[in-house]
């Protein structure tokens, strides 16, 4: 009987240790901390593909985005009202971090979906009418759509006559990280002090 109670007990405690150790190791292994922004979080970051665009002077590869935090934005020079809102929005956004070091603050990418009409340097020159610090993008179709599809950039050509056309596209935002990675997506609505918070939220957790 005695013999019974005793197993009963190791048993007992065996069982206590093992959850905790589990329930910590968890925690340890996954580092599980909330991250509170107005978006989605990619917690481990996804990885964008190579890819090659031109900003006006040059060629504006993958490699432009390491070491410093960027924030990319898809539209078109000809947009009526969804991108002049959100590159006001941004340009709004870049004031609120401009107590952060310059080399923290983020290098915002205005990339144009447009490959007929974008060419060259009209997105840059556009993007530069918000903000100097801005950079606009340019590309032939199938730069764009290898950049457009692995962060699921949705954008839609709109025939209006023979000789006129939109795109059917959103204000989304994407946030990557200094390894040139994916690490959030922010939907509109948005405001420029909500997009500053997240920002520096993002900042602090993961440089």
């Amino acid at each position: 009987m005695k013999k019974t109670f005793i197993a009963l007990l190791a048993l007992g405690i065996i069982f206590i240790l093992g959850n905790f150790i589990y329930l910590n190791y968890s925690r340890w292994e996954y580092n599980v901390q909330p991250v509170n922004i107005s978006g989605t979080l990619i917690p481990k970051g996804k990885n964008l593909p190579a890819f090659s665009l031109n900003n006006g002077s040059g060629s504006f590869d993958d490699s432009r985005l390491l070491n410093k935090w960027s924030i990319m934005f898809f539209g078109y020079t000809r947009c009526p009202d969804i991108c002049p809102n959100t590159l006001s929005i941004l340009n709004k956004m870049y004031k609120e971090v401009d107590d952060l070091p310059r080399k923290k603050r983020p290098q915002i990418l205005f990339i144009s979906v447009d490959s007929e009409h974008d060419t060259a340097d009209t997105p840059d020159k556009y993007a530069k009418y918000f903000n100097k610090n801005f950079t606009g993008l340019s590309g032939n179709k199938n730069q764009l759509d290898l950049l457009t599809q692995s962060l699921g950039v949705v954008s839609t050509k709109v025939q209006l006559s023979s000789d006129n056309y939109i795109y059917d596209h959103s204000s989304t935002l994407f946030i990557i990280n200094p390894k040139g990675q994916l690490q959030a997506i922010l939907s509109a609505p948005f405001t420029a002090e909500q997009l500053a918070k997240d920002y520096k939220v993002l900042l602090n957790k993961y440089s």
